[in-house]
């Protein structure tokens, strides 16, 4: 993939809250598309959490 400045990056965050100063980033998505919104490259990263571990959660 080339760099062009008119292609977008695009976040997506799953959090275990909306308060910075408590909660954490769980998992991490991203895409790169071009102005067309074509898809050129994407990603995931679980941030080496559970669900469990993050939000004491058991089912």
């Amino acid at each position: 993939m080339s760099a062009d400045e008119n292609n977008l990056i695009w976040i997506d965050l799953e959090m275990t809250g909306l308060d910075p100063e408590r909660d954490r980033i769980i998992e991490i998505a991203t895409l790169v598309t071009d102005a067309s919104l074509n898809i050129l490259a994407e990603g995931a990263d679980d941030c080496g959490t559970s669900i469990r571990c993050a939000t004491g959660v058991n089912g």
